[in-house]
């Protein structure tokens, strides 16, 4: 796995995966393995859940990193072990919404503990009305 960051790859840190038009996050739990949503490619929302799968699954193709946090985020980074406690404790919930609480909101909250998406959170709210109706580009 590439590491684009100070985080070393063998603690629970959020990977993500470069996809078309997106990234899909998860946290790494080591041996191979990430813990996020995961429905299959052409599943319904309803059928999502949060899963441990190998690292190719949940790469599917895309290119894998590590994500670099920043100043503000190491600050309110959570342990490891409080990270990877959390993705596990989360395992087949369901709940997925590409808006409100996708891949990125998941690995966020396992992290730092605050539910929030840099790919969706900074979205204007009439595009975003429009993902939803199905209009335009969606996760």
């Amino acid at each position: 796995m590439r590491n684009t960051g100070t985080t070393a790859s063998r603690s629970p840190a959020i990977s993500s995966a470069e996809r078309t038009g997106y990234y899909h996050h998860g946290i790494y739990a080591g041996d191979g393995r990430v813990i996020h949503f995961n429905g299959g490619p052409d599943a319904h929302a309803a059928d999502v859940e949060v899963q441990e799968t190998d690292i190719s699954e949940f790469l599917r193709g895309g290119l894998p990193e590590v994500r670099v946090y920043s100043r503000g985020e190491r600050k309110l980074l959570r342990k490891p072990d409080e990270i990877l406690a959390a993705a596990r404790a989360a395992l087949g919930r369901h709940g997925y919404h590409v808006l409100r609480n996708n891949c990125e909101h998941f690995s966020n909250e396992c992290a730092f503990g605050v539910h929030y998406s840099k790919q969706t959170d900074s979205i204007p709210d009439g595009e975003k009305l429009d993902m939803h109706r199905g209009e335009g580009k969606s996760e």
